[in-house]
């Protein structure tokens, strides 16, 4: 809580929430372990659930505003999931919403289950009852968009899962911060040809950068061995590598901006292994607010069966969000 080593009462029921197979939420981003900061405690139930799951799905398009990040809108949640994405009802809801009070800007988005009790009108909130997970995505980011984020991660990417952080608050409910235009770009799906084994000869590591606009984060980008910059905004960088074996991957986003925030949250490092053909993927986020110049730093070793180095691959490329290429 609060940025503090102390885990919560909840905190074996979030981590079941999360992890395959008991859980839902690595099912549709990928990632089996997060750190998640609170802003205050949840002590017991299960209202967070689908709060929770929002988040997850709305840190993976890069459209959850944090800490003290400037929001869109705020988004004040309630409701237990199943692993159908159906909506639980849950007690207090009336509660919770008095409580909650008026939002900074006089409005925002309460969503609760359909089920069970419904809170007064005229409350100054826009009050959407929810059946299940795609009629909450639906009321934050349309129906499209909501479709495309309930595709599971194996279909969108299909990578080993990386480490992830959320912050958000909690207590009357959990609220939300909707961050950007609520525009949503779907990661394009990695067919049999896209995971072929790198031709002898080639890196064993391969780099590309999503790009973000005033949509949203769009495509990856491949980025070519002998490019070492890249002009415009980006969300994140994949590296994937290329051949089977046992590896170990550094990724490091670097600059200015970490004289003020948390930099191990722009560093990654990985352990793992690529076979049958399947590619092992790593992703890292760029700080989206920075318009400075950043480096990317990323090295992929290949270990042999005792754990000695065989083979390393190291790229480096300048990002200049300030400018977009021509």
């Amino acid at each position: 809580m609060s940025g503090s080593l102390a885990s919560l009462p909840v905190s074996r029921d979030y981590d079941a929430f999360v992890r395959r197979p008991t859980g839902i939420v690595e099912q549709y981003t990928g990632h089996p372990v997060y750190r998640t900061d609170l802003s205050a405690a949840i002590e017991s139930g299960d209202s967070w659930q689908l709060g929770l799951f929002l988040a997850h799905l709305l840190k993976r398009e890069d459209k959850l505003a944090e800490g003290d990040e400037p929001a869109a809108l705020q988004v004040l949640v309630t409701g237990r999931l199943n692993r159908d994405l159906d909506v639980g009802p849950v007690d207090f809801v009336a509660e919770k919403l008095a409580r909650a009070g008026p939002t900074d800007d006089g409005g925002g988005l309460f969503l609760f289950p359909l089920e069970g009790e419904h809170p007064p009108e005229n409350t100054g909130w826009d009050c959407r009852p929810v059946a299940d997970a795609k009629d909450a995505l639906r009321a934050c980011l349309g129906e499209a968009r909501a479709n495309r984020l309930l595709e599971p991660a194996a279909t969108a990417l299909r990578a080993a899962p990386w480490p992830g952080r959320l912050w958000f608050a909690a207590g009357l409910g959990l609220a939300c911060l909707l961050g950007g235009a609520f525009a949503v770009r779907q990661l394009p799906g990695t067919g049999d040809a896209a995971r072929a084994p790198a031709p002898a000869g080639q890196s064993i590591m391969a780099v590309e950068i999503i790009p973000r606009d005033h949509e949203g984060c769009g495509a990856p980008l491949p980025i070519g061995p002998d490019v070492d910059r890249f002009d415009g905004m980006a969300c994140a960088a994949i590296v994937s590598v290329r051949r089977d074996g046992e590896f170990w991957i550094m990724m490091s986003v670097s600059g200015a901006f970490l004289e003020y925030v948390d930099a191990q949250r722009y560093r990654l490092e990985h352990h793992g292994y690529a076979s049958g053909g399947d590619w092992l993927v790593r992703r890292i986020d760029f700080p989206y607010w920075v318009r400075r110049p950043m480096t990317l730093e990323a090295e992929v070793t290949q270990l042999s069966l005792d754990g000695a180095r065989i083979l390393t691959a190291r790229r480096s490329i300048e990002v200049h969000p300030g400018r977009v290429a021509e």
